[in-house]
């Protein structure tokens, strides 16, 4: 019945919540902050960490940061947008609920507030809404948020942990790679078993893999709060990173060795912050990597001729 009502009004097979699709080349969206009545392009510099409350974290020169304020705006465009505020897909506000100062720089913390988002009409978003994505404990400015958070493509890299003889690959799309100053953030559920033991140890390893790799990425994600089969029973071989000497899959492009030096408890997730004390290439660079978008981004890009494949 939902398929056939989503064939009909929708014209797609399936009904998704968070579309996984591969990006070749460069994010076709944008996200700027409103600071001021000034709109600063923060696109490669912002990013996920927490989904209750939501929480983003933009990396700024803290030179340039303008503080009079304490809530901002956040827009949601497509790329070669000219009027960035009325062409908005998603608006987004935010507060500042926390910061990490290092390097000359600051990571500003900034907590949803509200948002306002217009990927299809008001039909279309109720029927979603509320056919395929209403849940007992739903909430409807929690489904909100969630669509104006992944308006940006979220893109997924695998972590690798290990303690002694435990170990755990898993994949994840709330993190932040801050490549130009040596620094790594990931935010983890609290409920996730590895959390405690990541604390303890300080140290996680970060892979980028090509999207072709999802049902393997996925796969490992079956053991994010459990524990993983024996090494020798993975469906693929492993080496071990050059310091930490954490299991790297073979298929993986390249990897990032990261020392946790900061923890804080954001609500649902916890921040990890971290430097990264060593890169090391595998094989030859990824191309085309897997990101997770919301599915009324995917169907308003679709309605664009601008969709991403869903894989």
């Amino acid at each position: 019945m939902r398929a056939l009502l989503a064939r009909l009004l929708l014209k797609e097979d399936r009904v998704l919540q968070y579309a996984p699709v591969i990006i070749n080349g460069d994010i076709r969206q944008r996200m700027y902050l409103d600071v001021n009545g000034q709109l600063i392009d923060v696109s490669i510099r912002q990013y996920l960490f927490c989904l209750e409350p939501v929480v983003f974290g933009i990396w700024m020169d803290e030179n340039t940061w303008l503080f009079s304020h304490r809530t901002y705006q956040l827009y949601f465009v497509a790329d070669g947008a000219k009027n960035i505020r009325k062409e908005a897909v998603a608006r987004v506000e935010v507060e500042m609920t926390d910061q990490i100062d290092e390097a000359g720089h600051r990571l500003m913390l900034l907590k949803y507030v509200n948002s306002a988002i217009k990927h299809v009409n008001l039909l279309k978003r109720f029927f979603i809404f509320w056919f395929f994505y209403k849940k007992p404990d739903a909430i409807p400015g929690q489904m909100l948020a969630f669509t104006a958070a992944y308006s940006y493509p979220r893109r997924v890299r695998l972590v690798s942990f290990r303690q002694g003889n435990y170990y755990n690959l898993f994949p994840m799309d709330l993190l932040g790679d801050i490549s130009a100053d040596k620094r790594f953030a990931f935010g983890l559920r609290n409920a996730n078993v590895v959390l405690e033991k990541i604390k303890q140890e300080k140290r996680i390893v970060v892979c980028e893999a090509e999207g072709s790799y999802k049902q393997l990425i996925y796969q490992m994600g079956a053991h994010h709060s459990s524990t993983p089969p024996p090494v020798d029973e993975l469906p693929f071989r492993v080496s071990r990173s050059e310091k930490f000497g954490f299991y790297v899959p073979d298929w993986v492009c390249s990897y990032k060795e990261v020392m946790v030096t900061k923890v804080i408890n954001l609500g649902s997730h916890s921040l990890l912050w971290g430097e990264v004390v060593n890169a090391a290439d595998v094989k030859q660079p990824c191309n085309a990597a897997l990101y997770h978008i919301h599915y009324l981004l995917h169907l308003y890009l679709k309605a664009a001729g601008r969709a991403y494949p869903i894989v």
